[in-house]
């Protein structure tokens, strides 16, 4: 399942920003996304390949273990998971010189660097909104008004 809604991913990517001959397989792609529906395709499908990546990945490392840190990061991560969803926004920012040179590479890399450019920016975000976070929370009055904690008496 999760391979066939990774080459989903890719031809709906592809469709959008590759130029491509005409492929048969990708007529149903190209009607879809000529209706504006690729934007919601690309986002829903691209979520639900790295969901089922890691429902591969997790299920693979059963034992091991670095499982047990790759599980205290994520719970790590979701002790802020409202700052990441707050800040989160400030911290992605768009760089068209990256994404223009990306585009301008070979198609089959193309993917592969779009997806290297947007993980690394994920991680920055994400990073950094926990920092931010962290530092926010040590103003009680600001942390309440942002993240809704309680103030203590």
């Amino acid at each position: 399942m999760v391979l066939i809604i990774s080459c989903l991913y890719v031809m709906a990517f592809g469709v959008e920003y590759l130029p491509y001959t005409h492929v048969p397989a990708f007529d149903i792609v190209a009607g879809i996304a000529s209706t504006g529906m690729w934007q919601y395709m690309v986002s829903i499908l691209g979520s639900l390949t790295v969901i089922g990546l890691f429902k591969i990945l997790y299920d693979r490392i059963d034992g091991h273990r670095w499982r047990h840190g790759f599980c205290k990061l994520f719970e790590y991560l979701g002790l802020f998971s409202m700052e990441i969803y707050i800040i989160h926004i400030f911290l992605v920012i768009k760089l068209p010189q990256v994404g223009d040179w990306i585009i301008s590479q070979h198609p089959a890399l193309t993917v592969l660097l779009q997806f290297a450019y947007s993980l690394a920016i994920t991680c920055i975000a994400v990073a950094g909104s926990v920092v931010i976070g962290r530092l926010i929370h040590k103003e009680k009055h600001i942390s309440a008004l942002l993240f809704g904690t309680k103030i203590s008496k």
